[in-house]
């Protein structure tokens, strides 16, 4: 895998660094998604399906099954105008530790941006990165004062996206919005959702999170199952 100069800092090492010194770090990932719910009753929002004759529609094929699997949330991207899904809800209700951790990040249905890490304690969420406090007029003024003298000088320092030459490479601050003890974890799983891979988080009160990951290889979720 190629890297460059202007992508931010991997997702484990990111993580590593908002985790205590103690806590081991199994793996991390970053994952830009929307979620929605497969349990049965629900349509992919989460509220009760209105249409209960859509359901008949599985048993005709052809045009009108592929028909009714969208509208009953059955297919990954749940309707052309809603983002592709990330994350399904599972389980036999919608409460449970599985919504927990995703509604602490957003609505169904909405694209969000996450980091997800498995430690030897829990199953952490982190939000979106800490948008550092707006700098006082003056401290601008005076950053503009020495990149002026920098370009003068010819001394100016080239930008790779967040990072700065000769600078250390900037670590998004995060903070985390849920999490799961391990305790409360059944299984942790590689499976498969529409012919694609994706990790099957199982909780201890029946609820599950299914996550497509922005991975392609089989083997990678099978490595973040061990």
């Amino acid at each position: 895998m190629s890297y460059r100069f202007s992508d931010r800092v991997g997702a484990a090492t990111t993580a590593r660094m908002q985790l205590p010194p103690d806590e081991q770090l199994l793996w991390a990932a970053y994952n830009r998604f929307a979620y929605y719910y497969d349990v049965d009753g629900l349509d992919p929002l989460g509220e009760p399906k209105k249409n209960a004759v859509l359901r008949g529609l599985r048993a005709v094929g052809g045009v009108a099954g592929d028909f009714a699997s969208e509208m009953l949330g059955e297919t990954d991207s749940s309707s052309n105008s809603r983002p592709l899904a990330g994350a399904f809800i599972t389980g036999e209700r919608k409460e449970g530790l599985a919504a927990d951790m995703l509604t602490a990040l957003g609505k169904p249905g909405v694209n969000i941006e996450c980091l997800w890490a498995l430690t030897a304690r829990r199953l952490v969420l982190f939000g979106r990165p800490v948008t550092a406090e707006p700098e006082s007029l003056g401290k601008v003024l005076f950053g503009v004062g020495k990149g002026l003298a920098r370009a003068v000088t010819g001394n100016s320092r080239k930008t790779y996206g967040p990072h700065r030459e000769g600078q250390p490479v900037v670590i998004e601050r995060r903070e985390i919005v849920a999490e799961v003890p391990r305790a409360r974890i059944a299984g942790v799983a590689a499976a498969q959702r529409r012919r694609k891979p994706c990790l099957r988080l199982s909780f201890v009160d029946g609820s599950g999170l299914e996550l497509l990951l922005p991975a392609e290889d089989p083997a990678v979720f099978e490595w973040m199952a061990r």
